[in-house]
């Protein structure tokens, strides 16, 4: 599967709440980004970065990545 750049992921997290992207995809979009790098190019953390783009709180988006790293394990 290709890799996708920062761009690539920022697009599918970009008013994920708005048009009702799954949390999964959302949950995965964040945890690709976050392990590209730390920040983002302006040095903000991804979850930051995250938040203002999707809609959704830093919390929100937390525990949908946490509830995603479960499932992975299952």
């Amino acid at each position: 599967m290709k890799k996708l750049n920062s761009e690539e992921i920022l697009r599918i997290l970009r008013g994920a709440r708005k048009q009702n992207r799954l949390w999964t995809e959302v949950a995965q979009a964040l945890r690709e980004l976050e392990g590209l790098s730390s920040a983002d190019e302006g040095g903000r953390p991804w979850i930051q970065r995250a938040e203002a783009e999707s809609g959704y709180s830093a919390n929100q988006l937390r525990r949908m990545a946490k509830v995603a790293e479960f499932q992975s394990y299952l």
